[in-house]
C-alpha cells in the first residue's frame, strides 16, 4: 500500500527485489487507487524521519 500512496502523490518510486512473488506485487499497485480517507491516514503516519524536500522539487504535500 505505501507503494501506492506514494504514486498516487506523483512520486517516483524505484522499489528493489529479486522475489518473483515481490516484483509481481509491486507491479499490482496500478489497478486500485486509495481513498481520500486512505491517503490522509498513511500521510498523518509520523515515523519520526526526515524526507528530502529538494527546493527545485514541485508537488503539493497537501494531497
Amino acid at each position: 500500500m505505501a507503494l501506492r500512496w506514494l504514486t498516487q502523490r506523483g512520486c517516483v518510486v524505484l522499489p528493489k527485489s529479486s522475489a518473483r512473488e515481490r516484483l509481481q506485487e509491486n507491479l499490482n499497485i496500478f489497478d486500485f487507487d486509495l481513498t481520500g480517507e486512505e491517503m490522509e491516514r498513511i500521510s498523518a503516519v509520523d515515523r519520526g524521519r526526515r524526507t528530502l524536500e529538494p527546493s527545485w522539487a514541485e508537488f503539493d504535500r497537501t494531497e
